[in-house]
């Protein structure tokens, strides 16, 4: 979890990213096919930040449900974030 268990719309705490580093670390180690997932908070901005730290699956409601252009936007503006393939 990357905000207080409760309810939606709350702030990314960044105190998890280096905790985030540190268990991608150990599963590279041990399961590297493992995948990380972050739940709350998640903008482009920190998923970017989330990203680099380890994270492989986003958890988002806020920034797709709550998006002032719609769900699509919403949804768009976080696929952008993502390198090209």
């Amino acid at each position: 979890m990357s905000v207080n268990p409760g309810f939606s719309g709350q702030e990314f705490i960044p105190e998890v990213l280096p905790k985030v580093t540190e268990i991608r670390k150990k599963l590279n180690k041990v399961n590297p096919p493992a995948l990380i997932e972050i739940d709350g908070g998640i903008t482009p901005e920190t998923l970017l930040r989330s990203l680099k730290a380890g994270t492989q699956v986003f958890v988002a409601a806020t920034s797709v449900f709550g998006h002032p252009d719609g769900i699509v936007a919403g949804v768009q503006s976080l696929r952008e974030v993502f390198p090209p393939k």
